[in-house]
């Protein structure tokens, strides 16, 4: 019998697979452009140590939500206050090197001014998959929920076998 953490993945699975009623008129390809364009910028931000930058990025409410997992623990930060204070120390590190957090692996679901985004990049040797809702607020897609997982500490998870060289999102 699967684990109970995977419970509320495939939750989560089910309900991105079952079609909304009505149609939906936006032009989804351009939406998948702002949000990663978005994402990059956030990811260059915070490696790069730009606060100012960094935070436009991020849903500034008690509904925010942020998740690290590994097998050994699940930390949980709810609202936006508390995320907030517990992410300055990284902005008192120097800056990244490269000035980037590359990701590859998008899967993008545009529903209106909302999103599901799954997407992995790597901190060190260590391969990170993260799910994301975002939305969109003034033009600019920003992260309600974030929930990383760190892949080396699963024995029983697909980790990603090759970094692709160019970020990608699935075609329409």
């Amino acid at each position: 019998m699967p684990s109970p953490r995977f419970f509320p993945i495939l939750l989560v699975s089910a309900c991105l697979l079952t079609p909304l009623p009505g149609s939906i008129t936006e032009d989804r390809s351009a939406a998948k452009a702002e949000i990663i364009r978005d994402i990059k910028t956030e990811a260059k931000a915070f490696a790069m140590r730009d606060y100012e930058t960094w935070q436009k990025h991020w849903v500034q409410t008690d509904e925010l939500r942020f998740a690290h997992s590994d097998a050994e623990k699940l930390s949980y930060i709810p609202g936006w206050e508390t995320f907030n204070a517990g992410v300055q120390g990284e902005f008192k590190r120097p800056p990244s090197p490269s000035g980037d957090i590359p990701k590859y692996n998008y899967t993008i679901t545009v529903r209106g001014d909302m999103a599901f985004v799954e997407y992995e990049f790597m901190i060190g040797e260590d391969p990170i998959r993260t799910f994301n809702v975002m939305i969109r607020e003034g033009g600019v897609w920003k992260f309600l929920y974030m929930h990383q997982t760190n892949l080396n500490s699963y024995t029983d998870v697909e980790k990603p076998t090759e970094v692709a060289a160019t970020e990608s999102a699935p075609a329409e």
